[in-house]
């Protein structure tokens, strides 16, 4: 069955079960952690960080 299309990564992490979303959580802390100035945007559905110059830094 095909992922269904997210809106941004707050709906991404919504859809998740229960179990994965404290993962996915930690990861986004970390990421914006490291790299507070980074956007994040979807790219492929997922949720990714990227620069100001559309350099993808990491997609969870």
């Amino acid at each position: 069955m095909p992922m269904p299309k997210r809106i941004d990564a707050e709906d991404y992490s919504a859809q998740l079960e229960p179990h994965q979303r404290p993962h996915i959580e930690a990861l986004r802390d970390l990421s914006r952690g490291v790299a507070p100035h980074a956007r994040e945007v979807l790219k492929w559905n997922q949720p990714t960080y990227v620069l100001d110059d559309n350099t993808t830094l990491c997609m969870l």
